[in-house]
């Protein structure tokens, strides 16, 4: 492409730009070829001998790729920065100050109110400790729209200050009749026995990991069939209107 471009007599610099439009779509090249030449003008290149580090310098190159998000969404400016440096490439220049620019990844979706209830049903059909547990923290995450370490570092202290929707308040009482008043953190690891773990012999409730949270939500999101949620996209629930869609166990009636 490059050979026939300067046969027919094309300026080098518009050879290198039709070779490397020549390998693109028709969509891509509608969208690229114009936002190309203006990025050509706006650094004052009109010769293939400018297209060197001499005259584009990289502090020049990175001040120009600073400015492409402000004209440009994402998607767009990286086709753009993939043009440019296909053209220094072939001219010998080194490109590896002008990267990418990363995709803005979309807000998670709240889970639904259905979903929310199917993963408080699952817990309710399980009657142990962990199933008490695990709707306690769904409640303080869906309910009172904690995060995963704020959760966990909650202490039957704190209960007083959390009011949250009508049922998380319930939920954490129940939660707390099952637990028993020990002191340490309000949310703690269960055996698979269904024994409450604790420190310094059985005087201290230990504390549970953000591993171990996040992996009893994705238990429950399985058992509930629902989508996976982490930890985190459980938050955006709690901003929803109305009481929370709680399932409860009798087993899990506060004293």
């Amino acid at each position: 492409m490059e050979f026939l471009a300067f046969r027919v007599g094309l300026d080098p610099l518009e050879g290198q730009i039709r070779a490397y439009l020549s390998f693109l779509s028709p969509g891509s090249r509608r969208v690229v070829e114009p936002r190309l030449r203006l990025t050509l003008c706006e650094l004052g290149v009109t010769r293939v001998e400018q297209l060197g580090s001499e005259w584009l310098t990289a502090p020049r190159l990175a001040a120009w790729r600073h400015g492409l998000l402000e004209r440009y969404r994402p998607t767009t400016a990286n086709r753009v920065l993939a043009g440019l440096r296909s053209l220094l490439a072939r001219a010998g220049h080194k490109t590896t100050f002008l990267p990418r620019f990363a995709a803005p990844q979309p807000a998670p979706a709240a889970p639904l109110r259905r979903e929310l209830s199917q993963l408080f049903e699952a817990c309710a059909r399980d009657g142990s400790r962990a199933g008490c547990r695990d709707a306690a923290l769904l409640a303080c995450l869906a309910g009172l729209g904690l995060r995963s370490n704020q959760a966990l570092e909650l202490t039957p202290l704190d209960l007083e200050a959390h009011h949250g929707r009508p049922g998380a308040r319930f939920l954490l009482r129940a939660w707390m009749a099952v637990r028993g008043e020990l002191p340490g953190p309000l949310f703690g690891p269960i055996t698979r026995g269904g024994r409450l773990v604790t420190l310094i012999g059985p005087t201290r409730v230990a504390p549970m990991t953000s591993q171990a949270l996040f992996l009893a939500v994705r238990k429950r999101c399985r058992q509930a069939e629902v989508r996976d949620f982490s930890p985190q996209r459980l938050a955006p629930a709690a901003r929803t209107r109305g009481p929370l869609p709680i399932k409860l166990n009798p087993a899990w009636q506060p004293r």
